[in-house]
């Protein structure tokens, strides 16, 4: 600790949060390097380059949907869902994370021995509305970052639906270069449609 009271706490504070940050911005350059310089690869044959990703094209998803299997679009598949009321109106609600399967978007990375997926998400909310009905209030491809360095470890950990609430909770930690980690759960209520 610097001395001083708290005035060099505060200090102190700043100082790791300098570090903090310098440490996260200099991680990605660090990472790319690396791959750059082994030879990593896009799932096409490409140099891998984290602002060059294979493009994707993201699906339109139904307004409404029988069950909650009848938004997934082709090419996608559910990683993981919840349900839950989340309008108040003595429903089962849900949300859904998915994820597209497309080759393409794996990239060879020898660092790693195993390829990266940088395959998108989107995360999906929908209210039920009835016997048999659900309708869509949210399908959200930004929130939920797309993988783009071997280094960072996947960002999602849950997903959870607790008295009303739905919580999304994300992290960052890179386990070589930037050595930072922070995790962000993100709850989000209300009777109107969730919005991000």
């Amino acid at each position: 600790m610097v001395a001083g009271g708290n005035g060099g706490m505060i200090r102190y504070r700043r100082l790791v949060a300098r570090a903090v940050a310098l440490a996260l911005i200099c991680g990605a350059p660090m990472a790319v390097a690396q791959a750059q310089e082994t030879g990593a690869t896009t799932g096409d044959g490409q140099p891998f380059d984290p602002d060059n990703l294979p493009p994707v094209s993201y699906p339109a998803l139904a307004e409404t949907a029988d069950t909650m299997f009848d938004f997934i679009p082709e090419g996608w598949v559910m990683e993981s869902h919840k349900q839950g009321d989340l309008n108040n109106d003595g429903k089962d609600d849900f949300a859904a994370i998915l994820r597209m399967r497309d080759p393409a978007n794996m990239v060879s990375d020898p660092w790693l021995g195993e390829p990266l997926d940088t395959n998108p998400r989107i995360l999906l909310v929908a209210f039920r509305e009835g016997e048999g009905l659900f309708r869509r209030v949210v399908a959200n491809h930004v929130l939920i970052p797309r993988r783009d360095n071997p280094m960072q470890e996947d960002p999602l950990r849950e997903i959870a639906i607790k008295r009303g609430v739905l919580t999304l909770t994300l992290e960052n930690f890179m386990n070589a270069g930037a050595g930072g980690r922070g995790m962000r759960p993100m709850p989000f209520a209300g009777r109107r449609p969730i919005s991000f």
